[in-house]
């Protein structure tokens, strides 16, 4: 089988069967071949919209589902440009500017910044609904056109600097970059059809979504993907599971959860470096 290179090739190299994403709150198991699908018709539908390969999709979306989905179907039909949902009207009204987005897409509540400031750009918002078997949708989308497949050297994703020395200066990220960054992961922490990698992160910069992202997309092991990360690290269901490593990156609210749950999950004080992520295989 060749290397994939590009997010497409990624997960269209798993076994339809396998499952993808586990969503714990909803108990709802994503498999490879329904993440294909929705990734595929979500792609086919921004393509509908008149967005072409190199356009930049922004999105100010919540952890959950529709957050994977788009992303993945931005990258395909364009350029996912993922905000910070906690950013205020003139932070989104900057980012969309600077990106040139041609869409927003915002989940069905909320986000009344980002709404504003899209509309104040003339940049057309399209709503994200989930049914309740996990189907995410372009609510009132209809598909007229078929995304192209992208190729490696295609711009998958624009990010931007922290701005903390002057402006924020976009970072454009190319699928092969991300497709090499699956495989360093894989292989880094040997995961297999074994494990399951908990995501606990909000996914909206390089290091969310290369690194603790990364292993959702790899045909090896499923993402379980709490919306709320530390209740569902306070809780009884990670109580259950046994670790099979430690939690890395983990920011501070984190590791206070963790340090009142009875989990056994150790925090090593070394791996607090980052406050943004936080990556950690358990043995099902």
């Amino acid at each position: 089988m060749s290397i994939p290179n590009t997010l497409l090739d990624v997960i269209q190299a798993a076994p339809g069967n396998q499952t993808a994403i586990i969503l714990p709150e909803s108990g709802v198991h994503i498999s490879y071949a329904q993440l294909r699908d929705q990734v595929t018709a979500m792609a086919d539908a921004l393509a509908s919209l008149d967005v072409q390969r190199g356009d930049r999709i922004a999105t100010s979306l919540p952890n959950g589902l529709p957050a994977i989905v788009s992303f993945l179907a931005a990258s395909i039909a364009g350029t996912a440009a993922p905000l910070n949902p906690g950013y205020r009207e003139d932070e989104v009204s900057f980012y969309l500017e600077d990106t040139a987005a041609k869409v927003l897409l915002c989940p069905p509540e909320g986000q009344a910044d980002a709404r504003k400031a899209a509309e104040a750009r003339g940049v057309p918002v399209y709503t994200l609904e989930m049914d309740d078997k996990g189907w995410v949708r372009i609510a009132g989308a209809e598909k007229t056109k078929s995304a192209m497949n992208p190729s490696p050297d295609d711009i998958a994703l624009i990010l931007h600097t922290s701005g903390s020395t002057g402006r924020p200066k976009r970072v454009p990220i190319m699928h092969r970059n991300i497709a090499a960054s699956t495989r360093n992961i894989v292989n880094h922490y040997s995961l297999s059809t074994d494990d399951v990698s908990l995501c606990v992160i909000r996914c909206f910069t390089c290091t969310d979504l290369s690194h603790p992202l990364s292993p959702r997309f790899c045909p090896a092991a499923p993402l379980l993907y709490p919306v709320n990360s530390i209740r569902f690290l306070s809780g009884e269901r990670c109580a259950k599971r046994k670790p099979r490593g430690t939690l890395r990156f983990l920011p501070f609210t984190i590791s206070f959860s963790l340090a009142r749950t009875r989990s056994g999950l150790r925090v090593p004080r070394a791996c607090a470096s980052s406050d943004r992520a936080a990556h950690h295989c358990l043995r099902r």
